[in-house]
C-alpha cells in the first residue's frame, strides 16, 4: 500500500466464536513495537480492541459490493 509492505494476519474461531485480526507494517529497523498512531478509533493507539458497539458503527457504513464478474476480472488481472 502507498509502496510500503502491510500484513494482516486473522483467525477466526468457531468456538468460542471469536476474531483475532492481526495487521503489520514492514520497517526492517524494528523487531516488533506497537504502533502510536491509530488505525481506525482514536480511543486505542498502538492497537485495536474492538467492542461489538465499536464493531457495529464500522459495518453501518457503506460499503462497495463487487458482482462476481468484477470479482473474476480483478482475479484473472492477478494471473
Amino acid at each position: 500500500m502507498d509502496g510500503e509492505y502491510q500484513g494482516k494476519l486473522v483467525f477466526m474461531c468457531r468456538s468460542p466464536e471469536k476474531v483475532f485480526d492481526i495487521g503489520w507494517r514492514y520497517d526492517p529497523n524494528v523487531v516488533i513495537t506497537p504502533v502510536m498512531e491509530k488505525w481506525i478509533f482514536n480511543e486505542n493507539p498502538g492497537y485495536d480492541v474492538w467492542t461489538l458497539e465499536m464493531l457495529e458503527k464500522v459495518m453501518d457504513q457503506q460499503y462497495v459490493v463487487l458482482t462476481k464478474d468484477e470479482i473474476d476480472e480483478i482475479v484473472q488481472a492477478t494471473i
